[in-house]
Formats: structure tokens, C-alpha cells, sequence
């Protein structure tokens, strides 16, 4: 098992991963369209003293406090599902991850695979568009 705590859990998804996953689940091609288009157009205006400073184009990472985001930053999750490496449970059921709002707990059988799952994380969370 591996535990991994986000920092700025929002911050961390890139919009890559999102919109893979949403393809991988077949969410209608509209949905993705519009999701994708939209994340082009997320900014921040940088102001002081009612003056504009600076636009920051976000290039990772979901709004917080947007209703969309919570389940744009689970869904980004589903991409462990895919994965071949999990653990199965007493009751039969098979896991390979649990998935917070702020971290995320990873189950393998082998030392192997729980280190292939963290490596899909960690590159995941490196990657910028």
C-alpha cells in the first residue's frame, strides 16, 4: 500500500489526464468538447490596487468552488482502473486505489506494481501541457 498526500490536490490534475479519462469512460463527444474548450479559457487576472497586473492561464488543474471540479478531479481517478496492478480484498472485491479529496491511498499485491502505480501518479502530476 502507498499513501500519497496532495498538496493543492486541485492544482496538481493536468488537463490531459481529464480529458482522457473522459474518453476512456465514452462521455459524449460534445461533453468532452466542451469541457476541453472551456479549460483553454481558464485564467487568472492578477490585480493590485484596481490595476491589471498579469493573466495566468491555468494549464493544470481544476477550479475550486466551480460545481464541475469535484467530480472533474475524481473522475481524473479512473485512469488507475485501467491499470493491470490491484489488491483483492477478503470479500473478493478487487481495488487498486481510493481516492480523496486531498490524497490518495494506492493497493497492489506486489512491491512492483504498487511502485508502477506510483509512478504513473507521480508523472501524471509532473505533466504540463
Amino acid at each position: 500500500m502507498a499513501w500519497i498526500d496532495y498538496k493543492k490536490a486541485y492544482d496538481s490534475i493536468p488537463h490531459s489526464w481529464i480529458l482522457v479519462c473522459l474518453l476512456m469512460y465514452n462521455v459524449h463527444p460534445a461533453l468532452v468538447a466542451f469541457i476541453k474548450m472551456s479549460m483553454t479559457k481558464w485564467k487568472m487576472e492578477l490585480e493590485a490596487n484596481g490595476k491589471k497586473l498579469a493573466s495566468v492561464k491555468f494549464k493544470r488543474g481544476v477550479y475550486q468552488g466551480d460545481s464541475l471540479s469535484p467530480l472533474l478531479f475524481c473522475f481524473s481517478s479512473l485512469m488507475l482502473e485501467k491499470t493491470q496492478y490491484e489488491y483483492q480484498l477478503k470479500s473478493g472485491t478487487k481495488i487498486n486505489h481510493l481516492f480523496y479529496m486531498n490524497n490518495i491511498k494506492l493497493y497492489a499485491n506486489k512491491e512492483r506494481d504498487i511502485d508502477s502505480l506510483i509512478h504513473l501518479f507521480r508523472s501524471t502530476a509532473r505533466t504540463s501541457e
